[in-house]
């Protein structure tokens, strides 16, 4: 939360940012009208430009938009995590401690998502997420948000990708990126 803590208004944020501090907002701020943005970042660019805003962000958007932080620590869920990506045509270097991230489409054949699974178990891959999502160009079918250790370019994942193409439509690799246990590498 930043911007000066009086006579506030009008609080910005992405719609994930104000859920995600629904009941801190209701409860210090029942008054204020809450405005979903397009971003964090959109949000804290318009609070710097506006008297009577505020906006729920990182600390890192009021130091660019040189916002003071009047409120910190204000998820409604201790434990809430929300993950921000750098995002670039490149894939970055192996830090030595990356996740993948790939979309892939399976088969409309019974067991073809298990068959992807036991090729990422068989060359000890850990997988760390999944997530499955309707598939617009096919009818009744599923695509899946795959996440796991490993960079794209380490010679098991290569090999791995390889061998899971007989079981899926198509395999779009999103990006590898730091796990968050190692320091990131900036271009």
């Amino acid at each position: 939360m930043s911007k000066s803590k009086g006579n506030i208004k009008k609080i910005y944020s992405h719609a994930q940012g104000l859920e995600q501090c629904q009941r801190f907002l209701r409860s210090h701020y029942p008054t204020v009208e809450l405005i979903a943005t397009s971003s964090t970042s959109n949000a804290a660019s318009m609070a710097a430009q506006e008297e009577g805003v505020a906006v729920v962000a990182s600390s890192l958007a009021a130091e660019v938009y040189d916002l003071p932080i009047i409120a910190s620590n204000i998820q409604d869920t201790e434990t809430n995590k929300t993950r921000f990506l750098i995002v670039s045509k490149h894939i970055g270097e192996s830090s030595g401690d990356d996740k993948t991230l790939m979309t892939v489409g399976t088969k409309n054949v019974a067991g073809s998502l298990s068959s992807v699974l036991n090729v990422l178990s068989k060359q000890k891959i850990n997988l760390t997420s999944i997530e499955s999502y309707p598939d617009r160009a096919r009818d009744f079918a599923y695509g899946f948000f795959v996440e796991f250790q490993g960079h794209v370019n380490d010679a098991n994942v290569k090999e791995t990708l390889k061998e899971i193409e007989s079981f899926t439509t198509f395999i779009n690799i999103k990006g590898s990126f730091p796990s968050g246990n190692a320091s990131p590498k900036v271009d």
